[in-house]
């Protein structure tokens, strides 16, 4: 932590896979220390190939806590609502984290099967104070937040959701942002 704290706030390269391993546990540990009942299956496909990428490392640490936390999130909701309706019920909370390349173009997806967003609700997540979960659980700012970071690094992030069933966040990333950015 105090590592992120002292680096700078600049795009400099860096091995997305092992940032991304990095803050996701740290997203994990931290649900896990609020929770101890907290349960959340990580699967990793992670593509070698990835490598180093022209990123804003505090940026997108803050965006990859946000995405695994809202999962467990979701996931954990999903699982504490099954165990009261069936306490033998054999739902495991699993989210799903992948890293691909192609070409020139980084992919990262995270897909978790949680509570799932309403559809109605999924052109409102990005922006700021909409929020799903109870007022006392989000300030509504996590994804407005996220989707900033990915436009900033000349990235596009969507989302594919049906509600009950999975959430999967999908952040289209260039290797280098400083192709897409105005001088």
């Amino acid at each position: 932590m105090l590592k992120m704290g002292r680096d700078t706030q600049e795009f400099q390269p860096t091995n997305l896979n092992e940032l991304l391993d990095e803050h996701a546990r740290l997203a994990f540990h931290s649900a896990r220390a609020q929770d101890i009942e907290f349960q959340l299956d990580i699967q990793w496909d992670l593509d070698e190939t990835v490598g180093e990428v022209q990123v804003v490392p505090q940026d997108m640490g803050r965006l990859f806590i946000n995405l695994v936390a809202n999962s467990g999130y979701a996931c954990n909701e999903k699982r504490r609502t099954l165990l009261a309706e069936n306490p033998n019920s054999d739902y495991v909370p699993t989210l799903s984290i992948k890293t691909q390349r192609m070409g020139d173009q980084i992919i990262l997806t995270f897909k978790d099967n949680g509570t799932g967003i309403p559809q109605d609700a999924i052109e409102k997540i990005f922006n700021p104070f909409f929020t799903t979960k109870p007022t006392d659980q989000g300030t509504g700012l996590g994804l407005s937040l996220c989707n900033d970071i990915v436009r900033t690094h000349g990235g596009e992030m969507r989302v594919f959701s049906e509600d009950g069933e999975y959430t999967e966040m999908v952040i289209d990333l260039p290797e280098d942002p400083a192709m897409f950015m105005e001088v």
